[in-house]
């Protein structure tokens, strides 16, 4: 469980607040963020924060399927991917092709897919 604490000040907003969020790591996962965080010259902490901010506004529950060049999204459970659906002009919506990043498959106890096959 996170824990969760806030500045000082009288009126915090969410922006203020900081949780703590531990996660075990396998040592060689742990050795190539913090070796990649040096080399981009933050912290692993900054690292680990961007890299979850972009998983949270890019998260879409279900598996990704490619039908006809678009991506689409499909049901199932133990399954998030990341990326964006493929948009058809609408009132209010532009067009935009998808894009796939990777997936999380623990239905078939894979965990990560870096690729997407069209249906049949």
């Amino acid at each position: 469980m996170a824990k969760q604490s806030s500045n000082s000040g009288k009126n915090s907003s969410d922006s203020d607040r900081r949780a703590v969020f531990q996660v075990r790591l396998d040592a060689d996962v742990h050795r190539r963020l913090k070796e990649a965080a040096g080399q981009g010259g933050i912290s692993l902490n900054q690292l680990i924060q961007g890299v979850l901010r972009w998983a949270a506004a890019n998260v879409r529950q279900g598996r990704p399927r490619m039908n006809n060049g678009e991506i689409l999204s499909e049901p199932a459970s133990e399954c998030v991917w990341f990326g964006h659906p493929t948009t058809k002009p609408g009132i209010g919506i532009a067009e935009h092709p998808g894009q796939f990043v990777f997936a999380l498959n623990y239905s078939d106890s894979k965990a990560l897919e870096e690729y997407m096959s069209d249906d049949p």
